[in-house]
Formats: structure tokens, C-alpha cells, sequence
């Protein structure tokens, strides 16, 4: 069993661009963007994405294109896969917006009401059929 994976493509205060591969067992992912302070906490546990303050900022919109490296072409994952975000306090800071995703087609959310988020978040993807790939793309509005 490969496993799932999480990497960090970039990371800003504008932008957060990462590449997952879900479970070649059991089609799925969950892994966290922890601060520093936290992994530290944790010992630097597998599947933690560390980062040093956590996500801060507004969620202006998401970008979740199928594929290896978003190429729309190689280990794409089923019609209808989900992803969710969830912060520290439980609640998807994509509302849900991310659910039934197309296996073949980029899937661009934009939003003015912006979501804030200030924590560390949880990666979920579920459905994605086993050893798939993708790209999610985090579009941020600083808070100041």
C-alpha cells in the first residue's frame, strides 16, 4: 500500500497551490496544515503539512483542477469526488462548495463573501477512486 499524499507546490499569503495523491486502498486523503508550534507538539507526525503560523486570511476562492500536478490527463480521479477544508473548530471554510467534483474539468470557485480562516486546516478528499491525483489551489485575501 502506497498510501495518500499531501505536498506543498507554493505557499503565500495569497496563495496556497498543493498536489494530493489519495489512498491506492481506499481512494481517500486526510492530512492537516499544522503551524510549527503544533508539529513541534506533535513531533512532526506523518500526514502534517507543517506551515509557520497556520492558514490566516480570507478564503476568496478555490481552484480544484483533477489530475497529476493539475494536468487534467493523468490519474484523475472519479466523477464526483469531494473535498473538504476544515478548520480547527469543525466547519468546511469551503461551505461545501467542493462537493461533487468533475473527474475531467477544472472546478473554480469564486466568492465575495469571503470566509475567514485563522488555523490550522484539514484536507479531506473522499471518492477520489484509489491512487488519484489532483491539485487544489487556495486563494487568499489578507484579514488587515
Amino acid at each position: 500500500m502506497a498510501g495518500s499524499l499531501l505536498t506543498v507546490v507554493e505557499f503565500s499569503d495569497e496563495k496556497i497551490v498543493l498536489d494530493w495523491l489519495s489512498d491506492d486502498s481506499t481512494g481517500a486523503l486526510t492530512a492537516e496544515v499544522i503551524s510549527t508550534h503544533k508539529a513541534a507538539l506533535a513531533l512532526a507526525a506523518t500526514n502534517y503539512l507543517i506551515v509557520p503560523d497556520g492558514v490566516k486570511g480570507f478564503v476568496a476562492g478555490l481552484e480544484a483542477v483533477p489530475g497529476e500536478n493539475g494536468d487534467l490527463a493523468t490519474d484523475v480521479p472519479a466523477a464526483l469526488y469531494d473535498i473538504t477544508l476544515t478548520d480547527v473548530y469543525g466547519s468546511d471554510v469551503a461551505c461545501g462548495e467542493l462537493a461533487n467534483l468533475s473527474g475531467s474539468t477544472a472546478t473554480k470557485i469564486t466568492s465575495t463573501d469571503l470566509v475567514a480562516i485563522c488555523s490550522e486546516i484539514t484536507i479531506s478528499v473522499t471518492n477520489a477512486g484509489n491512487a488519484k491525483q489532483g491539485r487544489l489551489i487556495i486563494f487568499l485575501k489578507s484579514g488587515e
